[in-house]
């Protein structure tokens, strides 16, 4: 029942708003459900927590993937434009790299496998634990690791060069 719910709160938001978002993992997206969609939504905003380690020990062995196919059925598509949001948070991976350093490799992963696609972009948010620390830092004279985190997002959205 949930997908039926879905569409109709999307159907209802739709006349009321300019611009209306679905925040999700992307998941469900696919099939009769993203073919109503469609007809309401004008963005898909679809959480992934860095690059493949990263997204995969945050959210499952195995999700990163789908989630990437996910997002490139939509992109095929050409109807509603996707923007990947990646949450910055102060968290160290099973191998030990930072999280931040995930949402990096994240941002070239999806300029290289999606291109200068303009339907594309990608923005970083920041957890309550990472504003606090990046302040702290930058009180220090360190570069807050959100700063890298910020750059990554700049490669993805800036458009390819003319040749």
């Amino acid at each position: 029942m949930f997908p039926e719910e879905l569409v109709h709160l999307a159907e209802i938001a739709k006349p009321k708003s300019d611009l209306t978002i679905l925040m999700t993992n992307g998941l469900r997206l696919r099939g009769e459900l993203l073919n109503r969609l469609e007809q309401s939504i004008g963005l898909f905003d679809i959480s992934v927590d860095g690059d493949k380690r990263a997204h995969d020990w945050m959210r499952g062995e195995g999700r990163f993937g789908q989630v990437m196919d996910r997002i490139e059925k939509i992109l095929k598509r050409d109807k509603v434009p996707v923007a990947v949001i990646a949450t910055l948070v102060h968290a160290n991976l099973d191998d030990g790299r930072r999280q931040v350093e995930g949402i990096s490799a994240l941002a070239l992963y999806l300029r290289s496998r999606f291109g200068g696609n303009r339907k594309l972009s990608l923005s970083v948010s920041l957890s309550a634990m990472i504003t606090t620390a990046s302040c702290v830092a930058f009180a220090h004279g360190k570069v807050p690791a959100a700063a890298a985190a910020v750059a990554a997002a700049a490669v993805v959205n800036v458009p390819p060069q003319s040749a």
